[in-house]
């Protein structure tokens, strides 16, 4: 077989390669839920539980020397707790992706809900004016819990709060937002156009299926507490 039979054998693969993730993708993130209403809230609780396993594990280098003894080498600030959990512990049939809170809030702000009808796993998000700063954006988030606890990520690291409300020395608060993420855990995910800063690529850039077409800058850009 020749060279150039090959490269036209593993273009025509590829291209067919990339069409099935791509509908595969389609419909994890279409508008219609995956999950019945049980395995959601199933998905629900395993989100909770996983989340909390993470309690001890340190926000940043910065802010701590020692590691969690289970996981040794983690850092997690508050964007990073939720991503990891989706990332590593569960499977939500979709690909979340990179940023940070304010791409969380952006893809669920079609959720917004009254604290009265909100449900343990829901996401809190804190819009702030950061000190030395004018400009009010969502600058924290954090994971609701019964009675008006919180599970999240400070500078102390990964803990339950006593209440989600606290005061910050690097932000003021304006105002909260509760969103449901029932969407997530019935497996839609809201999705960007190719040109907006969070449109999810298909592929990393180490795959043989790459193309450098799909990406808009995706990477992480967490920020502090």
């Amino acid at each position: 077989m020749t060279e150039e039979s090959l490269q036209s054998r593993f273009k025509a693969f590829r291209k067919q390669r990339m069409k099935a993730v791509s509908n595969r993708q389609t419909s994890s993130t279409s508008s219609e839920p995956i999950r019945t209403p049980e395995e959601a809230e199933d998905l629900r609780a395993q989100f909770l539980h996983h989340a909390h396993k993470y309690c001890g594990v340190p926000y940043s280098r910065k802010h701590h020397k020692d590691f969690h003894e289970s996981f040794p080498g983690l850092y997690l600030d508050c964007c990073g707790l939720i991503r990891r959990v989706f990332w590593k512990d569960i499977d939500a049939g979709f690909n979340l992706g990179p940023w940070n809170q304010k791409y969380y809030f952006e893809a669920l702000n079609d959720y917004i809900i009254p604290l009265e009808q909100a449900k343990p796993g829901d996401l809190i998000f804190y819009k702030g004016v950061r000190t030395g700063k004018t400009d009010q954006t969502i600058v924290h988030v954090e994971i609701l819990l019964e009675n008006e606890q919180s599970l999240g990520s400070r500078y102390s690291g990964v803990d339950v709060r006593e209440h989600f409300l606290f005061d910050s020395s690097s932000w003021s608060l304006v105002e909260y937002y509760i969103c449901s993420i029932d969407s997530w855990f019935s497996g839609i995910l809201k999705q960007f156009p190719r040109s907006h800063k969070y449109f999810i690529p298909l592929f990393s850039e180490k795959s043989i299926f790459f193309d450098e077409t799909e990406y808009e800058d995706a990477e992480s850009d967490c920020e502090t507490e």
